[in-house]
């Protein structure tokens, strides 16, 4: 189709990945961005899941929003948007938690973790693990550095069956990675630069995951992000744990085969 033509680069089958039925699950910040970024490519098969509704304060970082939007939900915002990119799709809106909507869940081939808490992505983890569905989680944080300026830190981390979990990286360890209330630089601290710093990074390694032309190394699981260097490296852990397998998961993988 000529509105993909600019895409051919992705592969003689890439065309039909944009039927692959993808979650995204929560919506402001990160989420928004992975969510624009799938309808502009050409995604027509996404569950976008949020029980939330648009506060005033998410306008800095929800990139599908207006001001007009506030009061809203935000799964009503993003298939507006949606269906002003591509008219005519699949895409479906769960104004609900992602608890309560398992069996839509399960038919997705692929999910995008965008939520704050630990615990809420260590459940998720353990749903798309149990279910063989490969997940994306990014998530960030903002650090007060000795000098009493700020900077900020983030992740994305491939959660991919029979592979390396987050567990493995002692991920939900609140020390390890703080759960919601920062403290340091007020509550909740978000802003939507970094959201689509991390989303873009998300999106790179899901196309290599799909497409078969684009890119020749797999890529890594678990990346970690940080503003003063302005890079992305591979978690420091991951050379020795990469000699291992995951036993977190491998007797409920072993049931189910």
């Amino acid at each position: 189709m000529k509105e993909f033509n600019r895409q051919g680069f992705l592969g003689e089958d890439f065309e039909n990945a944009l039927k692959k039925k993808i979650a995204i699950i929560g919506l402001c910040g990160g989420g928004s961005h992975i969510a624009q970024q799938l309808m502009h490519m050409g995604f027509i098969n996404i569950v976008f899941v949020d029980f939330d509704t648009l506060d005033i304060s998410n306008l800095t970082r929800m990139v599908l929003a207006k001001l007009e939007d506030v009061g809203k939900l935000k799964v009503d915002i993003a298939l507006r948007r949606s269906l002003e990119i591509q008219p005519n799709n699949l895409n479906k809106g769960i104004a609900e938690k992602w608890q309560d909507c398992i069996l839509e869940l399960k038919e997705c081939e692929f999910i995008f973790s965008c939520m704050d808490k630990l615990y809420e992505r260590e459940q998720l983890e353990m749903f798309c693990r149990a279910n063989h569905i490969p997940m994306i989680d990014i998530g960030m944080n903002v650090l007060k550095n000795a000098n009493e300026s700020y900077s900020i830190a983030g992740q994305v981390f491939l959660s991919l069956p029979n592979n390396l979990c987050m567990r493995c990286f002692d991920f939900f360890n609140p020390k390890n990675n703080p759960d919601g209330e920062y403290g340091q630089a007020g509550p909740k601290p978000q802003v939507v630069f970094s959201n689509g710093i991390l989303a873009s990074n998300a999106i790179n390694s899901f196309m290599k995951l799909i497409s078969k032309s684009y890119g020749y190394k797999t890529p890594s699981i678990y990346k970690t992000y940080d503003s003063e260097s302005d890079n992305f490296m591979c978690h420091p852990l991951l050379d020795v744990l990469s000699q291992i397998k995951c036993n977190h998961y491998i007797t409920k993988l072993h049931k189910e085969d």
